[in-house]
C-alpha cells in the first residue's frame, strides 16, 4: 500500500510531532509535500473516506466536504504556513512559470475539492508573498 517513501515522511513526521520542538519552517517539508498528498489519497482509499463523507452530507445537509477556500480556516491555515517558507524557497518561486506556480500551488492544497477561482486567489497571494521575501 505505502512504498518506501511515503512510509519514511510518515515516520519522520510522527517523530518530530511526538518527540522534538515543531520548527513551522520544518512543518512545511510535510504540509507542502506531494508525498503527503498521495498518503492522504491512499488513507482516504483505505479507510473509504468518500463512502464515509457521502453519508454524512446525506445524513445532515449542514455537514460540508473538506473544501478549500481562500477565506476559510483551510486556507488561512495555508496562508499562515507559508510565511515560513525559507528565504532560499521564495527565491526558487519568485522564478516559477504560471504552469510551476500552479502545480505548486496545487499541491499546497492537497487532494481536497477548491474552485478553479480559490487557486488563482492562492497562485496571486503565493506570487505577492515571494515578491515581497525576495525584494530586499
Amino acid at each position: 500500500m505505502f512504498n518506501s517513501v511515503e512510509l519514511y515522511l510518515l515516520n519522520k513526521l510522527l517523530n518530530k510531532i511526538k518527540y522534538s520542538d515543531r520548527d513551522p519552517y520544518e512543518l512545511n517539508e510535510f504540509a507542502f509535500s506531494p508525498i503527503t498528498n498521495q498518503i492522504i489519497e491512499k488513507l482516504k482509499i483505505e479507510l473509504k473516506l468518500n463512502e464515509q463523507i457521502k453519508k454524512l452530507s446525506s445524513q445532515n445537509p449542514k455537514f460540508k466536504n473538506l473544501t478549500f477556500e481562500f477565506d476559510n480556516y483551510i486556507g488561512k491555515n495555508i496562508k499562515e504556513n507559508l510565511i515560513y517558507q525559507s528565504d532560499s524557497s521564495f527565491e526558487v518561486i519568485s522564478k516559477f512559470n504560471d504552469n510551476e506556480l500552479e502545480t505548486f500551488t496545487i499541491d499546497i492544497i492537497g487532494p481536497i475539492d477548491f474552485e478553479k477561482t480559490e487557486l488563482e486567489k492562492l497562485k496571486k497571494y503565493i506570487e505577492e508573498l515571494a515578491k515581497k521575501n525576495t525584494s530586499s
